[in-house]
C-alpha cells in the first residue's frame, strides 16, 4: 500500500546495511514513514490508503486485520467515492499495473 500510495518502496532501497535498519526497525514496531504531503492530504482515496495502511502497521498480529479485511475496506471505500462497477474495474486494472510494474 505504501508503494501504491508513493511509488516508492517503504525503507528505501534494498542494499544490504538498509535491510538489516528496516528489520530492527520492523522489530521494533515502528511503521515506515510517508511525506506530510500524504499525511495532511484531504484527498478521499489518500485518506482511505493511509487508513488501511494503518491497519496493516499493528505491531502485534492479533492486532492486526487480514488482508481480506483490508482489501474489503480499501473496496468499500472505492465504491462509495466512485460508485459504479465500471470505475472499479478501471481503477483494479490501474493498480494491477503498478504491482506488475514494481514486481519487475
Amino acid at each position: 500500500l505504501f508503494r501504491v500510495l508513493t511509488g516508492r518502496s517503504p525503507r528505501g532501497k534494498s542494499i544490504k546495511s538498509r535491510i538489516e535498519e528496516a528489520r530492527a526497525e520492523l522489530s521494533k514496531g515502528y511503521p515506515p514513514i510517508l511525506e506530510k504531503r500524504y499525511i495532511k492530504s484531504d484527498d478521499p482515496y489518500v485518506k482511505a490508503i493511509r487508513k488501511a495502511m494503518r491497519l496493516c502497521y499493528q505491531h502485534k498480529p492479533e492486532d492486526r486485520l487480514s488482508a481480506r479485511e483490508v482489501a474489503a475496506g480499501l473496496k468499500y471505500a472505492v465504491e462509495t467515492l466512485i460508485g459504479g462497477e465500471e470505475e472499479i474495474l478501471v481503477l483494479k486494472k490501474e493498480i494491477t499495473k503498478l504491482l506488475i510494474k514494481y514486481k519487475k
